[in-house]
């Protein structure tokens, strides 16, 4: 359309909502001159909710609904000292997090030629669980007052999980047909019930670090 480029055609309305919030703790005990305890915990909530007119015509053609929902706990604890008169500075710690989230997006197409009502909608319907776990220790000796050797292990394990159900709806949540491939629900799905998949994977890796570090003179 010969319009200012400022202008933009909407007849659903678009908003873009975003409410989030979270906690998070950290408790500290020496448990003695030269070990100390240390707790991090976190907690975080989002919702979010955006809509917008897709074709930004005058015309009934593309709207998007996406609504989306999270949550995240994650908590970690360390145990840290200092040992061989004060030469070995060295940690230990064990980590954990735990996320939980949800897609219910909703893409209305009008003026389709594929049904006689003339509307479909597309649905992104899935949820997810994402876990990991992880145990870690690292130490520095000082082999010199300059020379310092620093050696770290750590042992990370991540499963992430997705139960997905796309597909595509009539009016009225009338089911039309299932978008999943067939390698995951097979064919002849004739029902939202049967149009489901869970998926699911592990991964776990051993990471590592060594470095020598020389200090050519004080206050390097």
């Amino acid at each position: 359309q010969s319009a200012d480029y400022r202008d933009v055609n909407h007849n659903f309305g678009s908003l873009s909502r975003i409410e989030a919030w979270g906690t998070s703790a950290t408790l500290n005990i020496a448990l003695s001159d030269s070990i100390d305890f240390k707790s991090i915990s976190a907690y975080r909530e989002l919702d979010r909710l955006t809509q917008h007119d897709l074709d930004a015509t005058t015309y009934n053609l593309i709207h998007v609904r996406q609504p989306t929902h999270q949550k995240i706990f994650t908590q970690e604890a360390q145990l840290s000292g200092l040992s061989l008169d004060d030469r070995l500075n060295w940690i230990f710690g064990v980590f954990y997090s735990r996320e939980t989230g949800t897609d219910g997006t909703r893409t209305v197409n009008f003026n389709t030629t594929t049904n006689v009502d003339g509307l479909t909608t597309n649905v992104t319907d899935g949820s997810v669980t994402n876990k990991s776990i992880a145990g870690f220790a690292q130490a520095t000796y000082k082999l010199t007052d300059q020379l310092s050797l620093t050696a770290g292990l750590r042992y990370t394990k991540d499963t992430k999980a997705l139960v997905t159900r796309n597909r595509v709806d009539r009016p009225l949540g009338t089911f039309l047909r299932c978008s999943l491939p067939t390698s995951l629900v097979g064919t002849g799905v004739t029902t939202e019930a049967a149009c489901v998949a869970n998926l699911k994977e592990n991964y776990s890796d051993w990471s590592y670090m060594a470095t020598l570090d020389y200090k050519a003179r004080e206050g390097l």
